[in-house]
Protein backbone atom coordinates (compact mmCIF):
# COMPACT_ATOMS: atom_id res chain seq x y z
CA UNK A 1 0.00 0.00 0.00
CA UNK A 2 2.51 2.57 0.94
CA UNK A 3 4.37 1.87 -2.53
CA UNK A 4 1.24 2.23 -4.15
CA UNK A 5 1.04 5.87 -2.50
CA UNK A 6 4.90 6.85 -3.00
CA UNK A 7 4.02 6.24 -6.66
CA UNK A 8 0.88 8.04 -7.18
CA UNK A 9 2.20 11.01 -5.09
CA UNK A 10 5.31 10.90 -7.64
CA UNK A 11 2.65 10.88 -10.66
CA UNK A 12 1.01 14.26 -8.76
CA UNK A 13 4.38 16.06 -8.72
CA UNK A 14 5.45 15.20 -12.18
CA UNK A 15 1.97 16.19 -13.42
CA UNK A 16 2.14 19.52 -11.51
CA UNK A 17 5.29 20.04 -12.75
CA UNK A 18 4.22 19.70 -16.40
CA UNK A 19 1.29 22.12 -15.85
CA UNK A 20 3.72 24.64 -14.30
CA UNK A 21 5.57 25.25 -17.42
CA UNK A 22 3.13 26.63 -19.43
CA UNK A 23 1.90 28.87 -16.66
CA UNK A 24 5.32 30.00 -16.50
CA UNK A 25 5.84 30.85 -20.39
CA UNK A 26 2.28 32.70 -20.52
CA UNK A 27 3.51 34.68 -17.52
CA UNK A 28 7.19 35.53 -19.11
CA UNK A 29 5.24 36.47 -22.08
CA UNK A 30 2.57 38.88 -20.56
CA UNK A 31 5.32 40.29 -19.09
CA UNK A 32 7.22 41.32 -21.86
CA UNK A 33 3.80 42.60 -23.67
CA UNK A 34 3.60 44.80 -20.66
CA UNK A 35 7.57 45.78 -20.54
CA UNK A 36 8.28 46.10 -23.97
CA UNK A 37 12.34 46.40 -24.39
CA UNK A 38 12.99 49.75 -25.39
CA UNK A 39 15.42 50.38 -28.69
CA UNK A 40 17.31 53.87 -29.73
CA UNK A 41 15.70 55.46 -32.65
CA UNK A 42 17.08 57.65 -35.13
CA UNK A 43 16.03 61.03 -34.70
CA UNK A 44 16.97 62.18 -38.25
CA UNK A 45 14.26 59.49 -39.96
CA UNK A 46 11.99 60.84 -37.26
CA UNK A 47 12.14 64.45 -38.34
CA UNK A 48 12.48 64.11 -42.25
CA UNK A 49 9.33 65.59 -44.10
CA UNK A 50 10.26 62.95 -47.33
CA UNK A 51 7.32 61.55 -48.55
Amino acid sequence: MSIFLIFALSKINYARTLLNFPRMNILAMAKSLTKPELKPCNANELLSTNS
